[in-house]
């Protein structure tokens, strides 16, 4: 029988290692084999544009805003339109994703066996994996999701860094310019601050501040939000009635989709005006991380 004497800190240093590699494998794995699918080639198209010529075309096909349609032409233009160039993109931010989500795993626990078992999850989840392969937004999308919520922890634990605030302000906007759901992120993140400002007793005004500024900055696109889910809205249905749903499910189209976020939501506002101040324990910055995760 064969023992392994190394050190914990080798070892540690040779499992992140092995994770890194395995998701950098995966995420390049045949990555130019399968053909572009039609939301990609889509995308490709409506990427392969002048930027108004984009804004114009995204505010009339697409359900998102257009922000990373506008990175992906100036991609393109730069290494060209062949599936691995467009594509590598998405699995760049994929691979983002991992050491992001490093960052945040350590200031959560100083645990190693904890870090490491949540980034072999990170590196074999499947979805994520998918996305990374797929000339679409949604890597780049989650990548500024999990960065501006790393920004948002290294706040809550120390409040008096303003870097931390101005890097979670460019995050937080890059975040909502990208998809709708971040809003519902933005909002989550309010509720963050807002049950730890009762629970502390500290004051994040100066973060409220910058997350109403960049809810406020993404009225400017308000006008096409509608218009973009009333015509998303409908080829939803249409998915929804051709995967047999209940003709009741398929008429709420996109609403069935947010349903969960919209549902957590109020949760939150319920309790945070359900309970009061006093019913809130006082906790300390050394135990949050139990909270947010």
């Amino acid at each position: 029988m064969i023992r392994f004497n190394l050190p914990r800190e080798r070892l540690y240093f040779i499992t992140l290692v092995i994770l890194i590699l395995g998701t950098v494998f995966l995420r390049f794995y045949s990555i130019d084999k399968q053909g572009f699918w039609q939301d990609e080639a889509v995308t490709i198209d409506e990427s392969n544009r002048g930027v108004n010529e984009i804004i114009d075309v995204v505010k009339d096909k697409e359900a998102v805003p257009p922000l990373y349609f506008i990175i992906l032409s100036k991609w393109m233009k730069t290494f060209g339109l062949t599936e691995f160039s467009t594509r590598f993109l998405s699995a760049l931010f994929g691979i983002l994703i991992f050491v992001i989500c490093f960052f945040i795993f350590r200031n959560l626990t100083n645990k190693d066996e904890i870090v490491l078992l949540s980034l072999a999850l990170v590196t074999l989840f499947i979805t994520e994996t998918v996305y990374s392969q797929l000339a679409r937004y949604y890597t780049f999308f989650n990548f500024f999701v999990l960065l501006s919520t790393y920004f948002l922890i290294k706040i809550v634990k120390n409040n008096f860094v303003r870097a931390h605030k101005y890097f979670y302000t460019i995050s937080s906007i890059v975040m909502v310019f990208s998809s709708y759901i971040g809003y519902f992120v933005l909002m989550m993140h309010l509720f963050v601050i807002l049950f730890f400002e009762r629970a502390t007793k500290l004051k994040f005004k100066l973060t409220r501040i910058i997350q109403m500024f960049t809810f406020l900055l993404g009225v400017i696109w308000s006008p096409y939000i509608l218009k973009q889910y009333l015509a998303a809205n409908e080829s939803v249905r249409e998915v929804f009635l051709g995967f047999g749903f209940p003709t009741f499910v398929a008429k709420l189209g996109y609403i069935f989709l947010i349903l969960p976020g919209i549902i957590i939501f109020l949760i939150c506002i319920y309790v945070y005006y359900r309970i009061g101040k006093n019913k809130i324990p006082k906790i300390n910055l050394t135990d949050w991380q139990f909270s947010l995760l």
